[in-house]
């Protein structure tokens, strides 16, 4: 065992890896300090050597907030160090595998902690390129994330192979595109799956298979509790430009901590999938504005549509626009909230059904669908927005409070319907409340494409 490197004497083996050994050193003040050795294959010569030190110490740029502080890098005898804060404490690797997942709790606290310290490493232009559950430090005062900058270190010395840890690449690492900060946000992704099952989300029996989940499957992310569920789920998108920056989930992961009667913050982190609803949800609303008149006029041309028939299927279409929204909120959210995401996709189908006898009254016999059908049509209506309020309730309790609200509005129209209280005026009224509900929905619920250096 070695004794002393670059002034620090070196007491005990903290640990072996990898790219090396580290050390539990003394400072020349006494101060402890962790001391990682670099087998010397990895930097074969001295310009590796000296691009290596640059680049390590160019980590000590990064603040200190949930980060174990680069205090110097540097080569002794052929032999690559670095030299960091010492952290008192386990990685997240050895606790979960000795005591197992980690609860609710734990989690979020984890979670906000890692982000927050990952989002500070890239305001300060570095890459991590290696985040993982042995890189994160349980130390009494929290989560210290460890190792940031070593292994662009080593990727700017070395002359072949990845560098990386295979069960924590992103799907650009593993394609051979290089590593951007996207990809340490994959990663973090990654590690939040692994505090909450005890296993990697990919698995690691063997590195082609590995690689192949990455590229082509879904990890299950059941057991991570909402909304953390959501964050990590756009985390683990496929492309890295769909994923959240560091900031941006950190931002979303506090603002969910302290939300109380609010949204927290601006702009929803959201999966891929959730994003198709922003995609839809703008040309749905203009749809609903404009919809009736525009279709009313159109039908009205076509010789073999009864006048009985315009009105139904002008009434189909309509409703078939707005409730794709609900069918994509229900499709994107049902891993985080299977319950509720099954209830708004099941209670879709009773206003779809009595569209269609609608449809069938005018179409079949020229008339009017009788009065039933048509307040089952506004109660359908009304069950999925309540549905869909639950279901947004972990993300924006002011939106799922308005999906409540546009659900108790469909409720009183059936009920002045029955009343003999309907009016055009109350119809109207109706749409443009679901109108503003889609445009709020595409506003929300997106993702953003900035990404970070």
């Amino acid at each position: 065992m070695l004794d002393r490197v670059g002034g620090y004497r070196l007491e005990s083996v903290l640990g072996h890896g990898g790219q090396g050994t580290v050390y539990l050193g003394r400072s020349p003040d006494g101060t402890p300090v962790a001391v990682k050795v670099l087998h010397p294959h990895l930097i074969a010569d001295d310009d590796a050597r000296g691009r290596f030190v640059r680049e390590a110490a160019a980590a000590r740029r990064v603040e200190e907030f949930s980060t174990a502080r680069v205090l110097k890098a540097g080569a002794e005898g052929g032999q690559p160090y670095v030299v960091s804060e010492y952290v008192p404490g386990e990685s997240l690797q050895q606790l979960v595998s000795r005591d197992g997942p980690r609860d609710a709790g734990a989690l979020r606290r984890l979670a906000i902690g890692t982000a927050a310290a990952l989002a500070a490493i890239h305001r300060a232009g570095i890459v991590h390129r290696d985040f993982k559950p042995s890189n994160v430090l349980l130390g009494p005062d929290g989560p210290r994330v460890i190792d940031f900058g070593i292994a662009k270190a080593i990727d700017a010395t070395a002359t072949s192979g990845l560098v990386g840890t295979p069960a924590y690449m992103a799907p650009e690492q593993v394609a051979g595109e290089g590593a951007g900060a996207p990809a340490d946000v994959f990663a973090w992704g990654l590690t939040m799956v692994f505090a909450a099952t005890g296993r990697a989300a990919f698995g690691g029996d063997g590195v082609p298979a590995v690689f192949h989940r990455v590229l082509h499957h879904q990890p299950d992310l059941s057991a991570l509790p909402p909304p953390l569920r959501g964050v990590v789920g756009a985390c683990l998108a496929k492309r890295p430009e769909l994923r959240p920056t560091a900031q941006q989930v950190a931002h979303e992961l506090l603002g969910a901590a302290g939300a109380t009667g609010s949204a927290a913050g601006a702009t929803m982190v959201v999966s891929e999938r959730t994003a198709a609803v922003a995609r839809t949800g703008l040309v749905l609303a203009a749809l609903a504005l404009a919809g009736i008149p525009m279709l009313s006029a159109v039908l009205s041309g076509v010789p073999w549509l009864s006048g009985a028939l315009i009105g139904p299927a002008v009434w189909m279409l309509q409703t078939l626009a707005l409730m794709l929204p609900l069918l994509l909120a229900g499709l994107a959210l049902r891993r985080e909230n299977p319950v509720l995401a099954w209830a708004v996709l099941g209670s879709l189908a009773l206003p779809v059904a009595t569209e269609t006898i609608g449809l069938g009254y005018a179409y079949a016999l020229d008339q009017v669908a009788p009065l039933p059908v048509l307040q089952f049509d506004l109660a359908g209506s009304a069950l999925c927005y309540l549905a869909a309020g639950g279901l947004f309730w972990s993300r924006s309790r002011s939106f799922a409070a308005a999906t409540w609200l546009l659900g108790l509005v469909h409720a009183a129209a059936a009920a002045a319907w029955l009343a003999g209280a309907m009016s055009a005026w109350y119809v109207f009224g109706t749409l443009l409340a679901i109108t503003l509900w889609a445009m709020w929905l595409a506003a929300r619920f997106r993702v953003v494409f900035r990404r970070e250096p």
